[in-house]
């Protein structure tokens, strides 16, 4: 059987602080990213831009009013290397991509021997959606493997969101094994989204490229 076929729904950007991401992304790519609110499971908030049709851009970063949960917070937020990293400023930490069967997708990445986490229940203000976690928090393979996020049926909620006045216009992966990468995309259904640098890299490195104010830019 088939995956279900994925869609790009957003790129997510890890920071040390929510302001210190919507002033890298001002900086990097001239445009406002205003805050979106929090994630009380998690103990963070965000920043949220809409960046096309059905697709938004997220600034993420661990909220210093909330109290910190029991459970490892996800993207991979407490982790020692990665606070190391978001000390010498933000960073694309994952894209993440929609799927319409979060439970098929999933039983996808299991059977290509991935761990792509377990469905849990999310919110944000008035907002619920169910993503895919892993139990210790941490992204696949660095971040370059996408996570997996289901809505509920009606708009997007990137309808509700202020126009960043970009356009995403590619993703780009790379990784000290390409090919394994790109099997592994293949395996879930999101082969079709990203290209991927055929050359091994040294280590995982997610970039993406906008269109907007300042032309095509690259982060």
């Amino acid at each position: 059987m088939s995956p279900p076929r994925l869609a790009i729904d957003h790129i997510a950007i890890a920071a040390a602080t929510r302001e210190g991401g919507v002033a890298w992304v001002l900086d990097r790519l001239g445009a406002t990213v205003p805050p979106g609110g929090e994630h009380p499971r998690m103990g963070t908030h965000n920043a949220v831009a809409r960046t096309g049709d059905d697709v938004y851009l997220e600034i993420l970063a661990i909220d210093p009013n909330a109290p910190a949960p029991a459970h490892p917070r996800w993207f991979g937020l407490d982790a020692p290397a990665l606070h190391e990293q978001l000390a010498m400023g933000p960073r694309i930490a994952t894209w993440v991509v929609r799927t319409p069967d979060l439970e098929a997708s999933l039983a996808a990445a299991r059977a290509a021997g991935l761990d792509l986490g377990s469905p849990i229940a999310m919110t944000r203000g008035d907002l619920a959606w169910t993503i895919a976690c892993r139990d210790d928090g941490a992204l696949a393979e660095g971040g370059v493997l996408p996570v997996l996020i289901q809505w509920p049926d009606g708009p997007h909620p990137s309808t509700r969101m202020s126009d960043a006045g970009l356009q995403l216009v590619e993703i780009v992966l790379r990784h000290p094994r390409p090919d394994r990468i790109a099997g592994w995309c293949e395996a879930i259904g999101a082969r079709h989204l990203v290209r991927i640098d055929p050359q091994p890299a040294e280590r995982p490195v997610i970039e993406v490229a906008y269109e907007g104010p300042q032309g095509i830019v690259r982060i």
